[in-house]
């Protein structure tokens, strides 16, 4: 699936600094042609991957930055990439990330317990990135799916996941959302996201899963993706410290004021690099998330993880390629964060927006759905 030649170096340049902030809190753009320390406000990950080759159960980690185009692992910032026939130029700018998954890898040692679960990390994890329950904000990343995608079909629902995102409350190991893909039936694997709801637990229970579609029509592409989140799972004023609940914070929160709404790009590509965006989620003044813990705070982590790939029947021989750029995060108080701050190319909002009223997007497009 991957070439071995891997990097192609699309346009030669020296490495810039990252664009400027806008109004956010995290810009991921890997503009400084390599990942930076994890505090940092631009290009800031913790890394846990693989170097290439691999000798015994070596992996690579680290929060003090690095692999740039020339690093030997497989996760790093490139200028750009080969992958099959195809070469692949980052969304913007001049670098993306890209990371894979080989199955004849050894991956204990990313792993608890030294399980062979394929995955490689890039973690939003460093205490400046946390956020706090009941705060509104904005996130938006990139994700390049190849032409030559390989669809699960050896399982056909869940245990063929790869998961791309997951938003977790660090320390207390509970999940508010996740992004993934997997075959729900058939032999096309849709983009496939759940975003957990529960008034009465802080360990992440209580799923509700959406099914935006296949994926057929976003390879080859950049895919974006725009999420306004607000976790706050209650739909009645609530101190769930005081009404008992385990491990939760000593705060009172307002009733039906969660927030989960997605935007998509679909269609065509322009001369920019830019596609239509729809809306395809839209939890909007209800219970979204679960139980504030008492300590800890919310951290977004993107990955590759496709963990059932030893354990599960599977055709799908790899590497499983995926492409990261444009991530950005902000609050709305805070920072001032709106759509327009975190779409890769600065776009307004054109229909059913929540930041001016003249900024309206179509809602569900056809074949979206909720699965419970």
């Amino acid at each position: 699936m991957l070439k071995a030649s891997g990097i192609f170096l699309l346009v030669l340049v020296v490495p810039a600094v990252a664009a400027a902030q806008r109004n956010l809190h995290f810009t991921g753009d890997f503009e400084s042609g390599k990942i930076l320390p994890y505090a940092s406000a631009i290009d800031g990950f913790y890394f846990h991957t693989l170097p290439h080759p691999q000798t015994g159960s070596e992996s690579v980690a680290g929060s003090k930055g690095g692999l740039g185009p020339a690093s030997q692992v497989d996760t790093r910032v490139v200028y750009g990439d080969v992958v099959g026939t195809e070469i692949v130029p980052p969304r913007k700018g001049n670098f993306f990330l890209r990371s894979a998954l080989y199955y004849d890898k050894d991956y204990s040692e990313l792993n608890e317990g030294g399980k062979q679960k394929p995955r490689s990390k890039i973690y939003m994890s460093h205490e400046n990135q946390r956020f706090d329950f009941d705060v509104e904000g904005y996130l938006a990343f990139s994700i390049y799916l190849p032409e030559n995608f390989e669809h699960e079909t050896g399982v056909t629902d869940s245990r063929g996941t790869i998961q791309l995102y997951q938003g977790v409350a660090e320390g207390a190991s509970w999940i508010t959302w996740v992004l993934r893909i997997y075959v729900p039936g058939g032999d096309i694997a849709h983009w496939m996201p759940y975003v957990n709801v529960n008034a009465k637990s802080v360990k992440g229970e209580g799923q509700t899963e959406y099914d935006l579609g296949p994926v057929t029509d976003d390879l080859g592409k950049w895919t974006d993706f725009i999420v306004r989140y607000r976790f706050n799972p209650f739909s009645v004023a609530t101190n769930p410290a005081r009404s008992g609940i385990p491990d939760s914070k000593d705060q009172l929160y307002e009733g039906n004021k969660g927030i989960f709404q997605m935007w998509k790009s679909v269609g065509k590509v322009d001369s920019e690099g830019n596609r239509e965006m729809m809306q395809v989620i839209n939890m909007e003044n209800e219970p979204v998330g679960n139980v504030p813990h008492a300590t800890e705070k919310i951290a977004h982590l993107f990955r590759i993880y496709k963990y059932g790939w030893h354990k599960n029947e599977t055709d799908v021989k790899g590497p499983v390629w995926i492409g990261f750029d444009e991530i950005r995060d902000g609050r709305i108080l805070e920072d001032g964060t709106r759509y327009r701050d975190v779409h890769p190319g600065q776009l307004m909002c054109t229909d059913n927006c929540p930041d001016q009223s003249d900024e309206r997007l179509p809602m569900f497009p056809t074949g979206v759905g909720i699965v419970r």
